[in-house]
């Protein structure tokens, strides 16, 4: 995903024929035939307008553009229809980055109406996991009733930093986590 990031917007930069150009430059200076100088000047500022344009984009503009680069991957053999919630029946399954940047996942867009989180993405992920091993389901799973409220308990996640277990009604222990209790 960085790679995708960073070729959409610093293409030129990590172009192969970018890279060759500076070789032969700094080759050039080595061999004093370039003045290093204007060299770096000439590089910095074409580096600072690409950090200026990055710098305008929005998160929610980055992961609509990392979707679309990975949609094949995120979302296998779902069109538009069967990418809707199943839990609040509203929203959209999209791709949406952590809120302090830690992670990636798929969750759904009427956040933070909806609270429903499909699947966490890690690069940590195994990637021998072939297609069929990829559920293409992400419902909440029902782990019960509780016996003093008689209502369903559904399991949601796990939460990354504690192992907690988050389900319906619950909220994580710990402070720096987006499913923290406040009380």
């Amino acid at each position: 995903m960085v790679s995708a990031f960073l070729s959409h917007l610093f293409s030129e930069i990590v172009d192969y024929s970018f890279t060759a150009n500076m070789e032969t430059e700094l080759d050039n200076i080595s061999a004093g035939s370039t003045e290093w100088k204007g060299l770096l000047k000439d590089y910095w500022e074409r580096l600072s307008k690409y950090c200026g344009d990055a710098s305008q984009w929005d998160v929610r503009k980055v992961e609509r553009m990392l979707e679309e680069k990975f949609r094949p991957i995120l979302f296998p053999d779902l069109d538009t229809d069967s990418r809707i919630c199943p839990s609040c029946s509203e929203g959209t399954l999209r791709f949406k980055v952590s809120r302090y940047g830690e992670g990636s996942f798929i969750g759904c867009d009427r956040h933070p109406k909806c609270k429903y989180i499909a699947r966490t993405l890690s690069d940590e992920d195994d990637e021998n996991e072939t297609s069929e091993q990829i559920p293409r389901s992400f419902e909440p799973r029902l782990l019960g009733i509780m016996p003093d409220t008689s209502e369903k308990v559904l399991f949601l996640s796990v939460c990354m930093a504690s192992g907690f277990i988050y389900f319906s009604g619950r909220k994580c222990v710990q402070q720096f986590c987006s499913f923290y209790r406040s009380s």
